[in-house]
């Protein structure tokens, strides 16, 4: 608190003018003739001088307050040659305005060093005790001399002691108007309105602030407090304080303000003329504004308790120290704590980077402090024990002394099982539970390395059943189903632990057989393998018998990756049943038959685009709640003179190893978008969907040629789908990536295609910008299984939790779609709604639609 001596000053002082000087003296009856007796026997007072002043300070030792201000040495110093000064002064006759200055001058410098006026008179008593007696033991003054004396010596002592006294005066009424002008200053410029009321509550005084409270611009005194403020039993309110002497505090609204009233009594004195003995003092405060902010605060916090406490993500808040200091409900269910168990507990007891590795606070903090803030996955260790993969984002929050943490908590099981099971179905084939073509080129190239560091041989095999439609068509899908199922487990029992046995689809499976220590060690394997086959199946009480027919390529003589060594044995195979089947073949590269057709093939490929053999058939994508027509699938046809109408499986791959895809590819573009911008116009809005080989997405030109065909037919780049196969990923390189990175910048839209065979991984969901999922259509036949169907539903969820679109392509019964529609598939595309139709077909069925 501010001491009111902080206020103390000493001014200079008036030096008392002839008139003045002359009234004191008249009154002191000091006159000439005194003056003139003191300047005649001044002589006698000087030898005593020393011998007083050494006494005199002796005795102002005694007294402690007077000996702690005489503890300075220097001070000591100056106030004994002050004093001996004051002896040669004392009898002089001078009393001008330069004695009367020096002698004003010593009264402030004994203000000032804390001389109390007590002690002063004290001083100057003692000071005509010691030299009164020695004039009146001076020999050579007579009686009448002595008394004169003595009286003229009295009255200049009290003329000089007034002389002091007037500067303690002068100084306390210095002082009391400081501390008037003070006082004055803090009522006036208060922040709250302050007025003194009698206890008729008759106002005595009031500041601003109070009447623009009361709604006036100044109060006159006596104004009555009720009339400016008609608070109900306020009059009785104030005369029970004054009795009680209690304070008292108060709410109430005036003008359309909220104000805080306090009261309390006070001790008015003779501090106002004509006053009663108390009165009250009335502080009034505008909490109009503050009362808004907290209601607003109030409200703000409710709605900020009410997110916490719903919203699905747990929330630490940590001190620097790692000590948790609040959390809301979601925190506690995800870390299996209760009530007040998390107070105060250390965060690295909770967050682990690995299992027993604790994440400690100081962890996290600089994590927050990197420039690229990130997620960070960790685990939080469960109350249990048990450990749940978390994603935590970490943030200071602001304003807080001391500094707090946040930390939001985001439960990652369910993102990490769907992970898992989309792994599972990236890598494994979902019908036989075998590795399916992804896994098993993995691990022959692996199996590649390992046979080339260790040398010996490698067989790959190509198995296909024989007449396995005969089956299906006869006994049912499902039973052709569990056929496969019961292949698939025949081959794993018959092979070794250390070799392969994988599904690529229908029923084609593919092996690899290790560790041969000859070219010719492969053929007992491959007879074993037929020989189980050929043992009966049992399939809902029948007995079937299954042949099959195996192709073999043999690592180092017929290739050195796993491409190459695939084509061979699928080559062999296609022998082996052509011989008659239920037989193994192995590659052989005089096979001319295969390389006479293939020469034909390659030879009327280079001709076809110009001979205008090439067209375009479009097949309709629906949508699955209304068979509404959404967009369609362009599809090559060629149909050639002399081999008569070719498949697209056929010969599309040759069309990729003549390096002919590309131009046949921009031509399939161009003739695709020009008819679908007339349909736009005509129809209304449309989504094309063109596949896009790998050999396409190689060529550097290739994301600027499909950008200018799109600006040159001012068809808009977002119906524009390039379906992307995952084997064109796997063989992912930078050029592929431009493109690819290129294409989405411009707005087209990219698809994933043939999803559910295998060729789909979960790494490329999320390397890759895609924006729809196309489910096979093997994968499609097998919904009527419990288990396909809940796969199915799982691969559609995590479609559209990664915003995908999800399209099912061959769709071919009622059963199939009302399956796919409840789980909420997208779009549709089957023979059950149409099958590829021509251009001018396919705009007929496009007007149909509405």
């Amino acid at each position: 608190m501010l001491e009111m001596k902080s206020f103390e000053r000493h001014p200079k002082m008036e030096i008392p003018n002839a008139e003045e000087i002359r009234q004191r003296k008249d009154f002191l009856e000091f006159t000439a003739k005194d003056q003139a007796l003191l300047r005649r026997y001044r002589h006698r007072l000087p030898p005593c001088a020393h011998t007083f002043v050494r006494a005199f300070y002796r005795h102002l030792g005694r007294f402690p307050p007077l000996k702690q201000l005489l503890s300075d040495p220097a001070r000591l110093q100056r106030l004994r040659a002050s004093q001996q000064r004051y002896f040669r002064i004392l009898l002089q006759d001078r009393c001008n305005a330069a004695y009367i200055h020096d002698r004003l001058r010593i009264g402030e410098v004994h203000h000032r060093i804390g001389l109390d006026l007590k002690w002063y008179t004290g001083v100057y008593a003692h000071y005509l005790i010691h030299l009164l007696p020695r004039l009146w033991r001076d020999a050579d003054l007579d009686d009448g001399t002595r008394e004169a004396l003595t009286a003229a010596l009295i009255r200049k002592v009290f003329f000089d002691m007034g002389l002091g006294i007037d500067t303690y005066v002068e100084a306390d009424r210095h002082h009391i108007a400081q501390l008037k002008t003070f006082a004055e200053r803090v009522i006036t410029d208060a922040p709250c309105g302050l007025a003194v009321t009698d206890s008729r509550l008759r106002i005595l005084s009031a500041n601003p602030q109070f009447a623009a409270l009361c709604g006036t611009e100044s109060l006159a005194p006596g104004t009555r407090l009720t009339d400016l403020l008609p608070v109900p039993g306020l009059e009785a309110l104030c005369a029970d304080l004054l009795l009680a002497q209690k304070h008292h505090e108060l709410r109430f609204e005036h003008a359309g303000r909220l104000l805080q009233m306090e009261i309390a009594p006070i001790d008015l004195g003779d501090l106002v003329a004509g006053s009663e003995h108390y009165g009250l003092i009335f502080s009034l405060k505008d909490l109009t504004e503050q009362t808004a902010l907290e209601t607003l605060s109030q409200q703000r916090g409710a709605h900020l308790k009410a997110v916490l406490d719903n919203i699905p993500d747990g929330i630490l808040v940590f001190r620097g120290d790692g000590t948790v200091a609040s959390w809301n409900p979601a925190a506690e269910t995800l870390l299996g704590y209760r009530g007040e168990e998390l107070q105060g507990c250390d965060i690295g007891k909770l967050l682990l980077q690995q299992r027993y590795r604790p994440l400690f606070a100081h962890q996290l903090l600089q994590h927050l402090w990197r420039e690229r803030k990130q997620h960070l996955e960790a685990f939080g260790q469960r109350r249990d024990g048990a450990l749940v993969p978390l994603e935590i984002a970490v943030d200071r929050i602001l304003s807080s002394d001391p500094p707090l943490y946040l930390a939001v908590l985001h439960d990652l099981s369910e993102r990490k099982q769907a992970e898992a099971d989309l792994e599972r179905l990236a890598h494994y084939d979902p019908l036989t539970q075998l590795p399916n073509r992804a896994l098993y080129l993995d691990r022959l190239r692996l199996e590649l390395v390992r046979a080339r560091r260790h040398p010996h041989h490698l067989a790959v095999m190509f198995l296909d059943v024989d007449d396995f439609k005969k089956i299906n068509d006869s006994l049912g899908q499902l039973a052709g189903d569990k056929l496969l199922q019961e292949v698939a487990q025949r081959l794993c029992h018959t092979l070794r632990e250390s070799d392969t046995v994988a599904r690529f689809g229908g029923d084609e499976f593919t092996l690899i057989v290790t560790d041969l220590d000859d070219a010719e060690a492969w053929r007992p394997i491959a007879a074993k393998l037929l020989e189980a086959l050929q043992q009966p199946f049992r399939l809902d009480g029948r007995e079937l018998f299954v042949r099959a027919s195996i192709g073999v390529s043999l690592f180092p003589e017929n290739g050195a990756d796993p491409h190459t060594l695939l084509r061979h044995a699928d080559t062999a195979m296609y022998r082996a049943k052509f011989e008659g089947r239920n037989r193994v073949c192995r590659y052989d590269p005089a096979m001319e038959a295969e390389a006479d057709a293939r020469i034909t093939l390659e030879s009327e490929l280079h001709r076809a685009l110009e001979r205008g053999e090439l067209s375009l058939v479009y097949q309709p994508q629906v949508e699955a709640a209304g068979r509404r027509i959404a967009g369609c699938e362009v599809l090559l046809r060629w149909h050639n003179a002399k081999l008569g109408t070719v498949a697209p499986p056929r010969f599309i791959p040759v069309l990729e190893s003549l390096g002919l895809i590309g131009a046949v590819g921009e031509w399939i573009l161009q003739t695709a978008l020009h008819h679908a911008k007339q349909w736009r116009q005509r129809c209304g809005e449309l989504q094309l969907a063109v596949n896009v080989s790998s050999v396409q997405l190689k060529d550097a030109n290739f994301a600027a040629t499909v950008l200018a065909l799109l600006q040159r037919t001012g068809f808009p780049p977002r119906a524009l789908e390039l379906e992307i196969t995952e084997s064109t990923l796997m063989e992912c390189g930078e050029t592929t990536l431009a493109n690819i990175d290129r294409l989405k910048r411009g707005g087209v839209r990219l698809a994933i295609d043939d999803f559910g065979t295998g060729y789909s991984s979960l790494s490329y969901l999320h390397q890759f910008p895609f924006d729809t999922l196309k489910i096979d259509r093997s994968f499609v036949q097998n919904l009527h299984h419990n288990r396909n169907r809940e796969l199915a539903r799982h691969i559609i969820s995590l479609g559209h939790t990664l915003r995908l679109d999800v399209v099912a392509e061959g769709v071919e019964t009622e059963a199939q779609q009302e399956i796919l529609r409840k789980l909420e598939c997208d779009l549709l595309q089957g023979y059950l709604f149409y099958r590829p139709l021509p251009a001018a077909q396919f705009e007929a069925a496009l007007r149909q639609r509405g």
